[in-house]
């Protein structure tokens, strides 16, 4: 069996040493880059994560705020039927109090007080006065009170009377058909929906 020589194992153990100190410092390179591209990929994700997240909120605010939106235009829409119900059911129980009144004896010295306002209108002007066709049977009890006017049938249907000067330049019109019909518009234009609303 050899022996190596003392300086060719010096020599060895020489080169084994450099040999073992560069690959530690090759190693601990390695390890840096390693390190240094794993912290540039987790901050590259990092800030992909912040843009997914950032995006999706944004996403997710704007959904909401479109749901919200459709949602607060349904209910104003379904406040708006809603209204308009009871408007028509307010108007309906009115016009059947006024279909009440209008078969009681108030109603006619409503009419006989209504066609004395309307002659003193007229201040001695020829004039007619209408009334609804149900109501024409207090033709002769109305003449007594408003001697010279002319009484026709009108076209409304609730009551009241319409009183027009023969020279149509004074137009009186106390019919309940007319003061239903400002109540409803009222109510409308009070009771109305815009979608800005």
């Amino acid at each position: 069996m050899r022996t190596t020589p003392v300086f060719v194992q010096r020599f060895l153990n020489n080169i084994i040493g450099i040999a073992s100190d560069e690959s530690e410092e090759i190693l601990k390179r390695c390890e840096n880059i390693k390190r240094d591209k794993l912290e540039a990929v987790k901050a590259q994700l990092e800030t992909e994560y912040a843009k997914t997240v950032k995006s999706s909120a944004h996403a997710t605010r704007s959904k909401y705020r479109k749901t919200v939106s459709e949602k607060a235009v349904e209910y104003k829409r379904a406040l708006y039927s809603h209204r308009v119900e009871l408007i028509d059911t307010l108007l309906n129980d009115t016009i059947n109090s006024v279909r009440d009144y209008t078969s009681t004896q108030a109603y006619r010295n409503r009419l006989a007080a209504l066609c004395a306002e309307a002659a003193k209108v007229m201040d001695g002007r020829s004039f007619s006065i209408f009334l609804r066709p149900e109501d024409m049977r207090f033709c002769e009890e109305l003449k007594t009170a408003v001697p010279g006017a002319d009484f026709a049938a009108g076209d409304f249907r609730l009551g009241g009377i319409k009183a027009l000067s023969s020279d149509g330049r004074i137009n009186i019109d106390e019919t309940f058909d007319s003061a239903a019909e400002n109540l409803r518009s009222g109510f409308s234009g009070y009771f109305s929906f815009t979608p800005s609303d």
